[in-house]
C-alpha cells in the first residue's frame, strides 16, 4: 500500500476533503472554520491529492494547557505521493501576527509527525513519507478576491515554518506553485 493510502486509511473520513473536477485537471476549495467568507482554491492538484482538514479535525486542547503555542495547528495539510510533496496552509481571514502563524504551521508540522509515527507503531510502515518535501505556506486576507495577489519574496526554500511562503489577497492558487 502506497505511503498516502496507509494515511487515509488512519484518517476518520470527516478529515478528508474531496478533489473537484474541473475541465481536466483538479482542484480543492478550501474555507476557515470559523469564518465562511474566507476561502481559498487550490487548482492545478494531482489526482491523488489526499487534503485532511487539520483544523476542523484535530484537536488537542484537553491534553494541552495551550500555553506557549502548543495547542495552535494549522488549517489544511495537503499530501501528493505522486508529487512526493506535503503542504501545511494556514488561512487568514485578514492579516496576522507572524509569530502566531509560525505556532500554527509548527503544530501542524507536529501533527504530521503523530501521524508518521501512528503508522511506523501500528500498521509497521516504517519508512512511509521518508523521501517528501515539506512546504508551508501562509495566505492572509483571503476574504478580498479581487485585488492583485502579494507574494512575499522568499530567498530560501519554505521548507519550514520560520521560512513559510506568505501570499496575500487572493482566493486562489496552483498547486505546483505552493510545492515549488
Amino acid at each position: 500500500m502506497s505511503d498516502r493510502d496507509l494515511l487515509e486509511e488512519i484518517l476518520h473520513p470527516s478529515a478528508i476533503l474531496p478533489l473537484l473536477q474541473e475541465y481536466q485537471r483538479f482542484k480543492v476549495e478550501l474555507t476557515e472554520t470559523d469564518c465562511p467568507d474566507s476561502k481559498l482554491t487550490i487548482r492545478g492538484c494531482p489526482g491523488d491529492c489526499l487534503v485532511i482538514d487539520l483544523d476542523s479535525s484535530f484537536t488537542n486542547e484537553k491534553l494541552f494547557n495551550g500555553s506557549n503555542g502548543v495547542s495552535k495547528r494549522a488549517d489544511y495539510m495537503l499530501v501528493s505521493e505522486q508529487k512526493k510533496k506535503i503542504i501545511f496552509i494556514e488561512m487568514k481571514r485578514t492579516s496576522s501576527g507572524r509569530a502566531d502563524i509560525v505556532k500554527q504551521l509548527k503544530g501542524s508540522l507536529c501533527v504530521y509527525n503523530y501521524c508518521k509515527s501512528i503508522l511506523s507503531e501500528f500498521l509497521a510502515s516504517k519508512d512511509c513519507f521518508n523521501d517528501y518535501s515539506l512546504r508551508f505556506v501562509s495566505f492572509k486576507h483571503t476574504t478580498i478576491p479581487k485585488r492583485k495577489s502579494i507574494n512575499k519574496k522568499m530567498t530560501k526554500e519554505h521548507d519550514t515554518p520560520n521560512t513559510m511562503l506568505e501570499i496575500s489577497h487572493t482566493q486562489f492558487s496552483e498547486f505546483n506553485k505552493l510545492a515549488a
